[in-house]
């Protein structure tokens, strides 16, 4: 399959996945999506591979959703089907029989904070940033990243997370 998106490779037992839109800071298009479920589809049906790396390409590893994309995404039907497409990329992920791990730079919120959730391990420079900042203008995490940073953190620390909104150094996080 040919990416546009994103650069897949592979190495011996590894596949990486690029996620490659530095431009727009890695933002989640659905084009990029649909890339990402196509890839794990890859992985998982590779009897030879045993890890799964994601970075982004550029200074950043992904901010979420494509804010101009998502402004037509349409009526609330549309947008709780995209919600769930999502939801289903972020499982498809976490349910891989493979170690998943999450190489992260820059800023990973939103979205980008959900995918490091539900990889294996996540290594990440020390200018990271993370959070999810939707909360602040009233939107809750869709992919099911609040029950999901209940189980890693705590629930006492995903509710601050998730009520203040605020991006967090790679040292708190």
């Amino acid at each position: 399959m040919k990416f546009e998106s994103l650069i897949y490779r592979e190495n011996e037992e590894t596949a990486w996945i690029f996620l490659n839109r530095p431009e727009v800071m890695n933002a989640l298009s659905m084009k990029l999506s649909e890339e990402i479920v196509a890839a794990i589809e890859i992985v998982k049906q590779s009897t030879k591979l045993k890890f799964l790396v994601i970075k982004g390409e550029g200074p950043n590893f992904c901010v979420g959703d494509d804010i101009k994309e998502m402004i037509k995404w349409g009526n609330a039907n549309d947008i709780t089907r995209r919600c769930r497409y999502y939801q289903n990329m972020a499982n498809q992920l976490e349910e891989l029989d493979k170690i998943t791990i999450a190489a992260v730079d820059g800023y990973a919120v939103g979205g980008g904070l959900e995918i490091t959730m539900v990889c294996d391990f996540v290594i990440a420079t020390e200018r990271s940033k993370w959070g999810m900042p939707e909360v602040d203008v009233g939107i809750t995490p869709g992919w099911g990243g609040t029950t999901r940073l209940a189980r890693l953190i705590g629930r006492r620390r995903a509710k601050e997370i998730n009520l203040i909104g605020a991006l967090h150094t790679s040292k708190k996080a």
